[in-house]
């Protein structure tokens, strides 16, 4: 088995069909869809002959990273790519990524399509593409790699060693939002051992009621900013200050979202409690360094 491409879904056939549908069938291929307790009329049957699909009940239920963590156990391939269920990949992607199956890469990273809107076609440029045509001209430059490495957090883009994977020990956090920065970070540190393609090979959707687009709920965002030190700790330890989220990025949506007292708790739980002060101050001075002092590096 070459290729694993792991599949989490809940409640939405008609886009994990197109997600589905956009994946090649070839004997190399295995597709482990992971069903996150999805409504009896809405659960996937099987209908390729590389498909698996594992159903994930009410009890068990912990949202995508959990499913990615059963559909990762299962997977046999030499690779693995993680898409979500209403995303899908773009014709031909299968061509450009096997140029890399027999190699021993530990990740190969690739371009996508940013909030792809399906009506429009529109999608956004991101800076993304232009980290990986710089690492392509200059792959030994540490600024570089690490804007590979950690310029775009989501799984989706990327296809994972499992020998190297399995080797770290790692696995998605489960928790409803985010839940991929750490197992893309940390992957991402441990190596200097990738690939780049820059042409995009997957669509990643704007989906206005998927969980990212969502409002969350107050006491799981609460709880997931436990993990908001964790998530930066390699991107810290790399010296990557200039990709390292400025603390004041989402403090107008919060705002909007949930009104002032819960803003208030927000960001005094993230910033004294979990996240010490010196944290932040330590990262904007180097950050001032990075774009002043040391920009060529």
């Amino acid at each position: 088995m070459l290729y694993s491409f792991v599949i989490p879904h809940k409640n939405s056939l008609d886009l994990l069909q197109r997600c589905l549908d956009s994946i090649p069938v070839r004997s190399d291929i295995e597709i482990i869809v992971v069903d996150d307790n999805s409504m009896l009329d809405n659960r996937p049957m099987i209908s390729r002959v590389d498909e698996k699909i594992i159903y994930i009940d009410a009890e068990h239920s912990k949202g995508a990273g959990r499913a990615r963590n059963y559909g990762m156990k299962e997977a046999k391939g030499k690779w693995i790519l993680f898409a979500d269920c209403d995303d899908f990949y773009a014709e031909g992607f299968l061509s450009e990524l096997d140029r890399f199956s027999d190699s021993d890469y530990d990740i190969v990273y690739f371009d996508s399509f940013i909030y792809y809107e399906i009506d429009t076609h529109k999608y956004r440029n991101g800076q993304y593409s232009d980290y990986l045509k710089d690492f392509l001209e200059s792959p030994h430059s540490k600024t570089n790699v690490n804007n590979v490495k950690y310029g775009e957090n989501a799984a989706w883009n990327k296809m994972f060693s499992i020998q190297y994977i399995k080797k770290l020990g790692i696995s998605f956090e489960e928790i409803p939002k985010g839940n991929d920065i750490y197992f893309v970070h940390c992957a991402g540190y441990y190596t200097n051992n990738i690939a780049v393609i820059n042409k995009k090979l997957y669509f990643y959707v704007k989906n206005p009621q998927s969980i990212t687009w969502g409002k969350m709920n107050k006491c799981l965002l609460l709880e997931s900013i436990a993990l908001f030190d964790k998530n930066m700790k390699f991107v810290r330890m790399d010296g990557a200050w200039n990709l390292y989220p400025p603390f004041y990025q989402s403090m107008l949506r919060i705002y909007r979202l949930y009104g002032p007292v819960f803003w208030i708790r927000y960001y005094f739980t993230k910033f004294f409690v979990y996240t010490p002060i010196w944290t932040i101050i330590y990262h904007k001075v180097h950050l001032y360094l990075k774009r002043t002092l040391y920009r060529n590096i």
